[in-house]
């Protein structure tokens, strides 16, 4: 059994997709029936690209911008609509809006600010169109056109997500820091809190690459932003599923158990409630896959299929791997060389 599943991570990892593949941002969440991305479709359909902008470059100077510089800025934008930059392709258009003679309306300054809107293509990714807008400005701006950057809904939507995601790491270091202490206090063992998060490890990639795997079969967007979602969840639901078989196993290794009949009676009490727990959790996460939101119906499924996968790994990997170590499970350098033992128990047998 253990042998099955390190392989079948493996497998996992190697031939499936994760979590994330073909979703890898939240854009895919807006249902197609939404009417601003209707707008925009049809404005795509009928004028050939669309009329919404949501990266625009920003060149300021508040002693004001020269005439010259502000011509390039028209002329630039015109190219690229014309099809003159081929090495941006993904922009089809851009429109500049300069504060020359005070055309902005609300505007106080003169000829200081230029902002040219992109325009890309419906079916560009979010992270596609920041680094077109990005290398069209490293590639086409001069070092004195007084560039500040690329702004944009589209941009700060890519950075947010790039913010989450850079914090991850050590969100997840401490999460699993603060699980290991907690179940090596808990049981006075170095070994306990290995096997809780080496089986919740396993589970996760697990869960993440069949997860993927569905999701691509099915065509159901799932982005990377629910891995985290996922790894909490997993962690906590396999690390309680671990802890049952662990307590059964310290009560019945102290009365006078052998290894593997303590694991097959801490299998035999615990399986059925934590089979029980999956299901009404996975059937519980599952129900959001009718909600009408696309968010809860993204959310929903990836879910229920990572309490399944974590309650099946948990049922059959855990009493294997008890059946194995017995009390080396509960080891630990203070009690290396004594019984496996609560101090107000007498073993028998």
């Amino acid at each position: 059994m253990v042998l099955f599943w390190v392989v079948a991570a493996a497998a996992a990892v190697i031939y499936l997709p994760s979590v994330g593949y073909g979703g890898e941002d939240l854009q895919q969440l807006v249902s197609s029936n939404n009417p601003a991305v209707q707008s925009e479709m049809q404005s795509f359909q009928r004028f050939g690209f669309p009329l919404l902008s949501r990266v625009e470059v920003v060149q300021r100077d508040p002693h004001g911008i020269p005439l010259d510089v502000q011509q390039k800025a028209i002329t630039r934008a015109r190219d690229v609509t014309d099809g003159k930059y081929p090495d941006v392709k993904p922009i089809m258009a851009a429109v500049p809006i300069i504060n020359t003679l005070k055309v902005v309306p609300g505007s106080k300054e003169n000829g200081t600010t230029i902002i040219t809107m992109l325009f890309t293509q419906p079916d560009v990714s979010l992270a596609d169109q920041v680094y077109a807008a990005n290398q069209f400005v490293a590639k086409h701006y001069g070092p004195n056109e007084a560039v500040v950057g690329v702004t944009g809904s589209v941009p700060a939507r890519v950075e947010q997500g790039r913010i989450v995601l850079s914090s991850l790491t050590w969100l997840e270091v401490i999460t699993v820091v603060a699980v290991f202490v907690i179940v090596a206090l808990a049981f006075r063992s170095l070994v306990a809190p290995v096997l809780a998060l080496g089986v919740a490890g396993l589970a996760i990639l697990l869960t993440l690459h069949i997860g993927g795997a569905l999701a691509q079969h099915y065509g159901i967007a799932v982005p990377q932003e629910t891995q985290p979602l996922l790894v909490a969840l997993l962690v906590g639901v396999v690390t309680d599923y671990v802890v049952f078989y662990l307590s059964a196993a310290r009560s019945r290794l102290a009365d006078g158990y052998d290894r593997v009949s303590a694991a097959k009676s801490g299998a035999a009490r615990f399986s059925p409630v934590i089979a029980t727990a999956g299901v009404t959790a996975a059937a519980g996460t599952g129900a959001l896959i009718v909600a009408k939101s696309p968010t809860f119906r993204a959310f929903g499924p990836g879910m229920a299929v990572a309490v399944l996968i974590g309650m099946v790994v948990a049922v059959t990997l855990v009493p294997a791997v008890l059946g194995i170590l017995g009390p080396g499970a509960l080891w630990s350098p203070q009690r290396a060389d004594s019984p496996v033992l609560p101090e107000d128990h007498t073993p028998r047998g």
